[in-house]
């Protein structure tokens, strides 16, 4: 069998992602957002196996009275070897799914393929990630280091990475994919920052007490931190210096830096922040050094 790659990043299909995933039919990639969709009969009929293997072994526990124990360690097993063998299938192409033939990525033509977009330089965006990001990666999934993405240190711990937009999805630029698309030179990190411009155009601002949230289209909110012009602004026209937050790639909050109950406002709301998907970054407060940003004293939380 040949190893079938996810169609956007050209991973493989993680184990772990596949025993982790509440949906059988739909599996997080380790390498990208998108998802590795399975043939909806082949999954079914694998549910199926499972549930007439577990009637057959609670039938025999039934007759011969195995005991607890060794009913409990008899399903456990049973569901890691079927977890296994769902696991190769996919990843073999024995079990459909959108995967594609790795030495026919670059002409997957399925509906829908990343690999259909014209993506090239304008098409590139920055996008901040915490570095559990790359750790989650690296530790869990062992990914291969070509398809690691592209990071730099930002502040604190979050990352600067970029990723191809093709408007249905981000995919990650790493060494894999930045062949894949033809990406070349070193002036692309400065045409993907541009980029940004048209969604940062039209910023949103919320107050809530001391807070200011700011949000922004196609899940731009975080990458306001790459711009010291677009603060220089928010300080003069709110007349304060500011202390802000990065919790999410969309939630972003500001406070007066000065203003101590409004400092407390937001350590608070930091502690009982919970994200409910896998874009959270950042639980430090920054402050400006310049045209770049430091770690402020006060923060105690992490990830």
């Amino acid at each position: 069998m040949s190893k079938m790659v996810c169609r956007h990043c050209g991973s493989q299909v993680g184990f772990f992602a596949v025993c982790s995933s509440s949906n059988p039919f739909k599996i997080n990639c380790i390498g990208c957002e998108n998802k590795i969709v399975v043939n909806l009969s082949a999954a079914i009929f694998s549910a199926l196996l499972v549930a007439v293997a577990v009637i057959g072994i609670l039938f025999v526990d039934e007759h011969y009275s195995l005991g607890n124990k060794f009913l409990l360690l008899s399903i456990i097993i049973m569901l890691i070897i079927f977890e296994y063998c769902y696991y190769q299938g996919i990843e073999t192409g024995f079990i459909k799914s959108s995967l594609v033939d790795a030495y026919n990525a670059r002409d997957a033509s399925n509906e829908g393929s990343a690999y259909d977009a014209q993506v090239n330089e304008l098409s590139i965006v920055p996008r901040l990630k915490n570095i559990n990001y790359i750790r989650h990666l690296k530790d869990e999934h062992n990914m291969a280091d070509d398809d690691i993405p592209y990071t730099s240190p930002f502040v604190g711990d979050l990352l600067l990475s970029y990723a191809f937009d093709t408007n249905s999805q981000f995919i990650a630029v790493s060494p894999n994919t930045a062949a894949h698309f033809g990406l070349k030179g070193d002036t692309w990190q400065d045409k993907a920052k541009m980029n940004t411009l048209p969604s940062l155009s039209r910023l949103k601002y919320t107050q809530q007490g001391e807070m200011y949230f700011i949000s922004a289209e196609d899940n731009m909110a975080a990458c306001t931190l790459l711009w010291p012009e677009l603060w220089d602004q928010i300080e003069r026209d709110n007349q304060l210096s500011v202390a802000v937050a990065a919790l999410h790639r969309d939630v972003v909050i500001f406070v007066d830096k000065d203003n101590q109950q409004a400092i407390q406002e937001l350590t608070h709301y930091l502690s009982e922040y919970q994200a409910t998907d896998n874009h959270e970054l950042s639980k430090l407060i920054f402050e400006r050094l310049g045209c770049s940003w430091g770690v402020l004293r006060c923060t105690v939380f992490k990830l």
